[in-house]
């Protein structure tokens, strides 16, 4: 039985991230995946946005590593070529209540050391983007907003990383964890098991089950569903920016964008479930989504939507990032709650 530096647990885009951070160090790297594949869950059904960094409330982690993680795809689409653009993005207000959300926007942005944002009024919003709804009162430029593929990414990242020396045991779900020596002893659901010295948790929605393995009962997640629906490719190509209404207590609201292929996508609602798996759709959701997208932009949806689909975002109790070392067992992370700016 080989014996690894570390055992990431999750093969979706953070598990898969880390692990190519870690092939550039003299250490050995295991990825287990529970799926067939990596990039199985919440990073193969999402919006594909790189987010601006404005929108985190200062202070917290998600503030402090949002706008960094940003600047990195520049690099990052060098070094990988899974599909990266920066289109920008508008934050469009409707009313008074609107523009003072901008405001607020805009203040908690440029705390959060993000570079360009500026405030620009309705006649500037359509001429950026003429299909907008006339009645756009002001919007929130972010330059830095960009658009990606992400299920393309997470798979670039997983090669890179196994060119580089990381090992990559799929359909292998974590069943018990055992003490052993100075390290741990994993044991998979097919009685297969794996023995490292340091553990990270980086298990997307399961993040809280896993947590709980290592005696950890701080990461609680709220899995929270949303649903979106993909145009044929081309119905975005005149879309230039991403769009966004105001947020609301439940997060960035109903977005209009293009996917990196030119699809127009619309989405996500946000809907707290049980079931981590509960990966449906119903027509009132996707008509009620269609609706509140219209008033972005209200001719550019007439056409029908080639696929419906959801995915479920691994969001934290504390609506935070959670990332820390487990206090009382040496050698165990948890990077938990990276849902959206992640």
């Amino acid at each position: 039985m080989k014996g690894y530096d570390v055992a990431i647990i999750g093969g979706g885009l953070i598990g898969c991230a880390i692990a190519r951070e870690l092939a550039l160090f003299d250490v050995s790297v295991v990825v287990l995946e529970k799926s067939a594949d990596v990039g199985r869950g919440a990073s193969k059904a999402n919006s594909g946005i790189i987010h601006g960094g404005y929108d985190a409330r200062h202070g917290t982690t998600k503030a402090a590593t949002s706008y960094r993680g940003n600047q990195a795809f520049d690099r990052l689409e060098e070094e990988l070529n899974f599909g990266f653009e920066r289109t920008g993005s508008l934050v469009l207000a409707f009313d008074e209540a609107d523009k003072q959300k901008l405001a607020e926007l805009l203040d908690n942005g440029q705390l959060n050391g993000v570079k360009g944002l500026r405030l620009i009024n309705g006649p500037e919003a359509i001429e950026m983007e003429p299909s907008l709804n006339p009645a756009v009162k002001a919007a929130l430029y972010a330059p830095h907003t960009g658009i990606c593929s992400p299920y393309e990414y997470t798979i670039a990242l997983a090669e890179n990383a196994a060119a580089n020396g990381v090992d990559f045991r799929l359909s292998c779900g974590l069943m018990a964890v055992e003490q052993a020596g100075q390290g741990f002893r994993l044991i998979s659901g097919d009685g297969s098991t794996v023995n490292a010295r340091r553990i990270i948790n980086a298990a997307g929605v399961y993040s809280g089950q896993i947590a709980a393995m290592f005696g950890e009962t701080g990461v609680q997640i709220v899995p929270r569903m949303g649903q979106y629906l993909l145009f044929r490719k081309g119905s975005g190509d005149d879309i230039k920016q991403v769009l966004f209404q105001v947020p609301n207590e439940q997060g960035k609201g109903v977005l209009v964008t293009r996917t990196y292929h030119g699809n127009l996508m619309i989405g996500p609602n946000a809907q707290y479930i049980e079931d981590p798996d509960e990966l449906l759709t119903d027509l009132e959701t996707l008509k009620a989504i269609m609706q509140t997208a219209r008033k972005t932009m209200p001719d550019c949806l007439q056409a029908e939507p080639l696929r419906t689909f959801s995915g479920v975002r691994a969001t934290s109790a504390t609506g935070d990032f959670m990332i820390f070392r487990q206090q009382g067992l040496s050698g165990c992370i948890h990077v938990a709650g990276i849902d959206s700016p992640g």
